[in-house]
């Protein structure tokens, strides 16, 4: 993947699962530049400087983006697990308003990137799958109504505040050490123990049948950077497979390829709960701008996962 050069590179979230990987992937891409990551807490980041801050502080990001003055914006910090409609606003919307605002007001001439989701979509229409960008939003989770909410605001600054914001909306990621409150990484866990004898042969879960769109982490970072480079201003792509597998499925391709066999479990916490069916994108749009499609298959992408464990 052949690109031109950014010379200063602004990442938010770095410390977050899809914010580590782009650091990797900058580096292949952009060896040269500087890259500078945000993060909650100081701490080593490979392959960029990694500083500690509050995004939700407006008089420290307007300072960050005065003193750094990046070419290119990548804000991956979200709030995604847990806590109040307040966390949401504030980790969602507070923070990426402040960091537009600081661009704008600076006078900054960068281009922004401006991750959002498939939670956006929400629980789509038979009808209306593949999903496309037209799609209607149909969020049923606090997450996902808060990033409907960003992208009305990044649409504002791109379009009455002249930013340059591109936006993609990334379905499932997956891949290699997952944060185990998504599907992959509890997967991922559960299966580890089971194979060292530490718990049970059986993996508690709900809704085994319902269907997502999953997409190799590599190729969502290679899109997002298609997205930077090719993108137009305020347009939203989806990032995704464009094909979608049961929840069941996926975990007992997990489970073949880390060598165990596992029963599923009712999981009674969520009894009652409603949820989504089936969710899977198009990337249309994307391919059509810039030529990206997925790479990575889903076997190889479980494969990863499970490097360490020697095939049977």
């Amino acid at each position: 993947m052949t690109l031109p050069a950014k010379e200063r590179i602004l990442l938010t979230g770095v410390s977050g699962y899809l914010g580590a990987n782009m650091v990797r992937t900058i580096r292949e891409v952009w060896p040269q530049s500087r890259l500078l990551g945000v993060a909650r807490h100081r701490g080593e980041e490979l392959g960029c400087v990694r500083i500690a801050g509050d995004l939700a502080d407006k008089v420290w990001v307007r300072g960050l983006v005065k003193d750094f003055r990046p070419d290119l914006v990548l804000h991956f910090a979200a709030h995604i697990f847990g806590g109040d409609w307040r966390d949401y606003f504030v980790g969602n919307i507070q923070t990426a308003a402040n960091l537009l605002e600081a661009i704008v007001e600076e006078g900054v001439d960068c281009r922004v990137f401006v991750p959002g989701s498939a939670a956006e979509y929400g629980n789509a229409q038979p009808e209306n799958l593949p999903i496309t960008e037209d799609c209607p939003f149909n969020p049923i989770s606090p997450y996902g109504v808060s990033k409907a909410w960003q992208f009305e605001l990044a649409s504002f600054f791109a379009r009455q505040r002249g930013a340059d914001i591109v936006m993609g909306r990334i379905f499932n990621l997956i891949g290699p050490s997952m944060h185990e409150n998504l599907s992959v990484g509890y997967f991922e866990r559960q299966l580890r123990g089971i194979r060292r004898g530490s718990q049970p042969a059986e993996v508690r879960m709900w809704a085994p049948e319902s269907r997502r769109d999953f997409l190799d982490v590599d190729d969502a970072c290679r899109a997002v950077l298609s997205i930077v480079e090719h993108g137009r201003t305020g347009e939203p792509y989806n990032i995704c497979s464009g094909r979608s597998v049961s929840i069941g499925a996926l975990l007992m391709m997990m489970a073949e390829r880390a060598g165990v066999s596992v029963s599923l479990v009712d999981d009674p916490r969520h009894a009652g709960r409603k949820g989504i069916p089936e969710s899977y994108g198009s990337y249309r749009r994307l391919h059509a701008l810039c030529g990206w499609r997925p790479t990575v298959e889903l076997g190889d992408s479980i494969g990863r996962i499970f490097a360490d464990i020697p095939l049977e």
